[in-house]
């Protein structure tokens, strides 16, 4: 999994994931990683039976972590025993479609995806006879 700008994983339960790169990753329960990097790790308990590089993995109840951080000391936050507030659904949603309509603006291509104002559907005034 590679995140990028708005990579994001949000799962009520548990989630296993082999590999995770620039990417925020939230669980409800168990989170378990093979190779995460530079990753926004959270859930109910973050297992890494390998090396977290560089990121953070915050958990209610426990961290496991084989090894954190870098020879060239890459900041890697751990934090357990305090309470997670999983992000709103809602709210990523709206970010994920903003985002998306901002990039489109970018490139010019809002008019294409919508239309624009002057081929819309007609008026209520000038329909009938």
């Amino acid at each position: 999994m590679r995140g990028g700008d708005a990579g994001r994983v949000i799962a009520e339960h548990d989630v296993t994931i082999k590999s995770c790169e620039s990417a925020d990753v939230s669980a409800g329960g168990a989170l378990r990683f093979k190779k995460p990097s530079t990753a926004g790790l959270s859930g109910a308990d973050v297992f890494v039976p390998g090396r977290l590089r560089g990121g953070s993995a915050l958990a209610e109840r426990s961290v496991v972590v084989k090894e954190a951080g870098t020879p060239s000391g890459t900041m890697t936050l751990l934090q357990a025993g305090e309470p997670l507030e999983p992000p709103d659904l809602g709210e990523v949603q709206r970010a994920v479609v903003m985002q998306k309509l901002r990039r489109m603006a970018e490139r010019g291509g809002v008019r294409d995806a919508f239309g624009s104002r002057a081929t819309g559907v007609p008026r209520a005034a000038s329909w009938g006879a």
